[in-house]
């Protein structure tokens, strides 16, 4: 059976459709780090341990971001390192 065009390019859609989320989550990630936090979590480490989770709130926002660009052909030859997954 021969496959049509829209089945081969669906798995090229999903990746672009999970760096997409990857890159809002990442940004949502990085409202922790404002002053002023917008919709914060009713958590007793929010306010017990502000410091610990905008630094667990950074560390996430960059690997978030940054995930979807070690399958970037693009970034490995401007980078030169492949990352193995």
């Amino acid at each position: 059976m021969a496959k049509s065009g829209s089945v081969r390019h669906l798995p090229k859609f999903l990746w672009y459709l999970l760096a997409l989320f990857a890159f809002a989550d990442g940004l949502g990630a990085l409202r922790y780090l404002l002053p002023h936090v917008p919709f914060p979590s009713p958590l007793d480490n929010f306010t017990q341990r502000r410091l610990a989770l905008s630094l667990h709130a950074l560390g996430g926002a960059i690997a978030l971001l940054a995930g979807p660009l070690h399958s970037s052909r693009v970034f490995v030859k401007a980078v030169g390192i492949v990352i193995a997954c």
